[in-house]
């Protein structure tokens, strides 16, 4: 008795529970959140290099090997993304998160985007994404970022909005013959959840992501339907495909075939 009355009142609470429970988006209007792939580090490792992020950035003007490059990426990191944009999938940038104090709930995170969408709006919808990704991965209760005093003017647009100044090393860093502060930043998840900015941002996101969703399951239930409505049988009906898409039997009209693939693939690196 007591196990049927324990079993109703967990089926209540999820029954309540709204909205329903699913993975936090990570693409947005412009921009979209991919784990990294070997193939992205050669195009990461220019965008990071370059003379408007170089001396900005974790490498503070050096310019390590790729290899170098390629070893400290994921040293310490608890996530990490690659930023493309969200029609090209051309590669923007990087953001990771490093040093999870998962007994304090804190984590740090940067990120880099390529010097030609910086002050675009790129990285901070790349940045909300980010956050609210870890908000709802992980129970942290700050997510910290660092930067030098004269770098803060890229963040403006979010800092005052979403970020609080933390704490100052005074005279910490060194660059073109002055002394700079070192600021550390950080993101309450009491300032996070339901605020404005972030709030339109990930709505913005889900109905892409329910969109995207219902494409592809019309997409499979128009190829499931053309292929039960198919009343040939064996390798007729494969014949029949090829000759009708000229590329993988039995495959719906409207998915591009292997060559189409290829174009768009090719289109899609000259963007690089």
């Amino acid at each position: 008795m007591l196990r049927e009355e324990s079993i109703q009142i967990e089926t209540t609470n999820l029954e309540n529970n709204s909205p329903p429970l699913g993975p936090p988006p990570l693409e947005g209007a412009r921009v979209k959140l991919r784990p990294m792939i070997d193939s992205d580090i050669p195009r990461l490792h220019k965008i990071c290099i370059q003379s408007e992020v170089a001396w900005r950035w974790r490498f503070s003007g050096a310019f390590p090997s790729l290899e170098a490059f390629a070893a400290t990426l994921s040293g310490g990191s608890i996530a990490q993304f690659t930023i493309v944009g969200a029609t090209s999938d051309r590669v923007l940038g990087y953001i990771s998160a490093y040093n999870a104090d998962l007994r304090n709930r804190t984590v740090y995170f940067a990120v880099a985007i390529d010097e030609s969408v910086i002050g675009t709006g790129f990285g901070v919808e790349a940045t909300i994404l980010f956050v609210n990704y870890l908000f709802t991965t992980w129970e942290f209760h700050k997510v910290y970022f660092e930067a030098v005093s004269f770098a803060l003017d890229k963040y403006k647009s979010i800092l005052n909005k979403l970020f609080a100044i933390e704490a100052v090393l005074k005279e910490h860093y060194y660059y073109a013959g002055s002394r700079w502060d070192m600021i550390t930043c950080a993101i309450y998840r009491t300032t996070a959840v339901n605020h404005p900015i972030v709030d339109r941002v990930v709505a913005s996101a889900n109905r892409k992501s329910k969109s995207n969703e219902l494409r592809m399951r019309e997409g499979y239930l128009a190829g499931k339907k053309i292929v039960s409505g198919n009343r040939y049988s064996g390798t007729i009906a494969a014949k029949a495909s090829v000759r009708m898409n000229g590329n993988s039997p039995l495959r719906p009209i409207g998915v591009p075939g292997s060559e189409a693939v290829r174009n768009i693939i090719s289109e899609g690196d000259s963007l690089k």
